[in-house]
Order: structure tokens, then C-alpha cells, then sequence
């Protein structure tokens, strides 16, 4: 029985967790934005569907234009639909000017090279610092202008789906659903922009770095 009360106790001393050992953290000494991913996301935003959304906003600005007589509320639908255009053009604006400021030190090393970027490393770090921070601020204006036309899109769509005056009832009731759960698209996507207009991205939580 000792024995055995011994061995449980040796099985008890290996199971057991060893002890969290935790790292003193230490300040990266590049800035870097968080997530680190968010900038490959803002492009892929900005420099490719924004373009595609602001073709199709002129595209269906023609098109209703033309055919006016075929909508239900063809001045609304070409009013939204013109300004989701101009809204998409300026968030490619914004993300153009934006991403000149971003750039990290595997950048710095290839341009300025291994010894000069260790002569100017104190005056580079304390610049891209600050080029970051301008990023943050212009990047925020892009992404706000992209929420924006893409709910002014929204709702050039649905007025679009709005059936005409003259048009079958089965046809109406589709063409009425559709309008519904675009128009509730919409209204979802400008809540979006306007209740996340600040840049929470850049709001550490507690307990958590940059970057995290």
C-alpha cells in the first residue's frame, strides 16, 4: 500500500504542469500597425474593389440615365448611385496617399542599404514612427469614404429593384422583397460607417501590445 502511495505520487510529479514563466516585453523598435495584416487588407480594398465597385456606380448612373422610364425612382437611384461614385473615387484617393506612408525596415534597408540605415538608424526609426501615425489618420479617412460607397451603392441598387408603376403583381412582390433586403443592407452598412468612424483598430485592449 505504500508502495503504491508512492507511485501515485511519482505519477502526480510527472503530470504536473511545470511553472508559467513569463517574458518581460520588450517594446518592438520599428512601429508597426496592428493587426499586421490590416494593410494588405486596406489595399486589397482600396486599389481593387474600390475601382471595380466605382466602374459598376458609373456604369448603372448610364444606364438608368437612360432608361429612366423603366424605375420606379430613377433621379434617387442616379443621385445615390452618383454619390457612392464619388465617395469609392475618394477612398482611392485616401488609400493612395496613405500607403506612401507605409513601408517597414526591410524597405529602409533596401534603399538606404546595411551601413547607411546604421548611420541615420535613430533619425529613420523616429521618422517612420511618425509617417505610421500619418497613416493611421489618412487611412481612416479611406476607409470611411469605402463604408460610405459602398452603402450609397447599396441604396442606388435598391431603388433600382423598385418595381415600375406599371408591373405585374408577382412580379411587383419580388421586385418589393428585393428592394427590402437591399434597402436593409444599406441602412446596416451606413450604421457600419458612422458608429466605427473612429479607428478603433488602433485602441489596445488591456493587457495587449502593439501589434497583437
Amino acid at each position: 500500500m505504500a508502495s503504491a502511495r508512492r507511485l501515485g505520487t511519482c505519477f502526480g510529479c510527472l503530470s504536473a504542469a511545470p511553472p508559467e514563466v513569463t517574458m518581460p516585453f520588450e517594446p518592438p523598435q520599428w512601429a508597426k500597425p496592428g493587426p499586421l495584416g490590416y494593410a494588405q487588407a486596406a489595399d486589397a480594398a482600396h486599389f481593387v474593389a474600390a475601382p471595380l465597385l466605382a466602374s459598376a456606380s458609373a456604369a448603372m448612373v448610364g444606364v438608368v440615365s437612360a432608361d429612366g422610364e423603366k424605375f420606379r425612382w430613377p433621379g434617387a437611384a442616379v443621385l445615390a448611385l452618383a454619390l457612392a461614385l464619388l465617395s469609392l473615387v475618394g477612398s482611392i484617393q485616401f488609400g493612395f496617399h496613405a500607403r506612401a506612408l507605409l513601408y517597414s525596415v526591410g524597405d529602409l534597408e533596401n534603399w538606404w542599404g546595411q551601413e547607411d540605415l546604421a548611420d541615420r538608424r535613430e533619425s529613420l526609426r523616429l521618422r517612420q514612427r511618425q509617417d505610421l501615425e500619418r497613416w493611421k489618420a489618412k487611412i481612416d479617412r479611406a476607409v470611411w469614404t469605402y463604408n460610405m460607397g459602398v452603402a450609397l451603392l447599396g441604396a442606388g441598387v435598391s431603388l433600382c429593384a423598385a418595381p415600375a408603376t406599371r408591373m405585374g403583381e408577382v412580379d411587383a412582390v419580388f421586385r418589393w422583397l428585393a428592394f427590402g433586403v437591399l434597402g436593409a443592407g444599406s441602412i446596416a452598412e451606413f450604421g457600419w460607417a458612422l458608429f466605427a468612424r473612429r479607428p478603433v483598430l488602433w485602441r489596445r485592449r488591456p493587457g495587449t501590445h502593439e501589434g497583437e
